[in-house]
């Protein structure tokens, strides 16, 4: 039984709205912070990305999930899924709260240029005195945490699991 409110989709009682909006609060915290350490530090941008340990790192998880994708190894997570908690309680907020911080920084790679202006334009606010500057690698954060509640409240037209996803698995692998 499904009914469609204008905010969430309440399905049994329970609402999908608050863990989607917790995985967008996860990844507006991650650029916060990240973004309010390289202001205030001073540090550089792109210093730790440079050194050889941090690239065969990223290119060793790469593999291991990879691996994952042509079914060489079993990546499954569903076992936390008792411990973290389903029924839509603080555990299922964590939960999304965490993996919106995780995809923030996957994705830290493919918005660079956006990150790196952001935080250009907040270490010259703050270098001019004004603190309003630290505040907008946050604000990148929720503009890219927004669409996720939009999104999963309002998806539900997309086709179901399948045996085309083994297809699209591969090709991602």
């Amino acid at each position: 039984r499904r009914r469609h409110t204008r905010l969430r989709t309440v399905t049994g009682g329970q609402t999908c709205a608050l863990p989607i909006s917790a995985y967008g609060i996860g990844i507006a915290l991650v650029y916060g912070a990240l973004g309010l350490v390289v202001v205030l530090t001073g540090a550089s941008f792109g210093t730790l990305n440079a050194t050889p340990w941090f690239n065969l790192g990223i290119g060793v998880v790469f593999l291991v999930l990879a691996l994952g994708m042509f079914d060489v190894i079993l990546i499954d997570l569903s076992r936390f899924q008792t411990r973290m908690g389903t029924g839509g309680g603080r555990g299922t907020l964590l939960t999304a709260l965490g993996l919106g911080g995780i995809a923030a920084l996957l994705a830290g790679a493919c918005v660079a240029p956006a990150v790196i202006g952001v935080i250009v334009l907040a270490t010259d606010l703050y270098a001019r005195g004004q603190r309003a500057g630290l505040l907008l690698p946050f604000l990148l954060g929720v503009g890219m945490g927004l669409p996720w509640p939009l999104a999963g409240a309002g998806l539900s037209f997309l086709p179901k699991p399948g045996r085309w996803m083994d297809t699209i698995k591969s090709g991602f692998g």
